[in-house]
């Protein structure tokens, strides 16, 4: 469910950067504009908000694009995971199954 979450949230920003760029680029208000324009500034709002929360908050610039890189960094960081086989954990290697049920154990020697 989270990736469907993940995916519809990069999504969704991709195509209102888009049609906010086009209504930056040509003036042109359509509804389809103003509103991917009202979309990007409400989620920046709230991940701007969410600065309060931490213990040394950078500049609002670099958090702002933070924000967005954040969001298709966990949709990225997601679907990593549908393709891992192995669980790396204090120097332990756990190879699992699709289901993630444990085949086998190793020391991992890196």
């Amino acid at each position: 469910m989270a990736g469907i979450l993940l995916s519809t949230l990069s999504a969704s920003v991709v195509v209102a950067s888009y049609n906010a760029f086009l209504l930056l680029l040509t003036g042109n208000a359509s509804t389809a504009g103003v509103t991917s324009l009202f979309f990007l500034i409400a989620l920046l709002a709230t991940g701007i908000s969410m600065r309060r929360f931490h213990p040394r908050p950078g500049p609002v610039l670099i958090w702002m694009a933070a924000i967005m890189a954040m969001i298709f960094t966990a949709t990225l960081s997601h679907y990593r995971t549908w393709f891992a086989r192995e669980i790396r954990w204090q120097n332990i290697c756990y190879r699992v199954t699709a289901e993630g049920r444990v085949t086998s154990v190793r020391l991992d020697g890196r």
